[in-house]
């Protein structure tokens, strides 16, 4: 189904229904790498607000966004990564996760190869 869902979602959606991750875990794990991954396409007003909301300085770069929720997670005792280390279906877990991102719902388009490049910095914690 399509869901209409920026590409945290849809990849959340995936590893829950295919690995029984839960959901607000894989979001919780898959949201630094998409934030990075999106970082090219968020405005510089937009980013601003971010970073207020975050408590970072207005002009704080990208990175720093992604850090403080990076860390974040880690500081609740979340796992950075999936478990198992591995996806024995990522051609089909791929062309899922495209059918369901929908880019109006998120700033920058997702190719193939940008999924399998998310999918596999969480496989081995880039």
């Amino acid at each position: 189904t399509r869901a209409n869902v920026g590409n945290v979602h849809a990849l959340a959606h995936q590893l829950g229904g295919r690995y029984h991750t839960p959901h607000g875990l894989a979001n919780a794990i898959l949201l630094p790498h998409v934030l990075r991954f999106n970082l090219p396409a968020i405005p510089a007003d937009r980013l601003a607000r971010l970073n207020r909301i975050f408590g970072l300085d207005p002009a704080a770069p990208g990175e720093a966004l992604v850090a403080v929720l990076a860390d974040f997670v880690r500081d609740l005792g979340l796992p950075t990564q999936l478990d198992p280390p591995h996806l024995p279906d990522l051609p089909g877990l791929i062309d899922d996760t495209l059918r369901m991102a929908m880019t109006p719902n998120n700033p920058r388009p997702v190719t193939a190869g940008d999924v399998k490049t998310l999918l596999n910095m969480l496989l081995d914690n880039g």
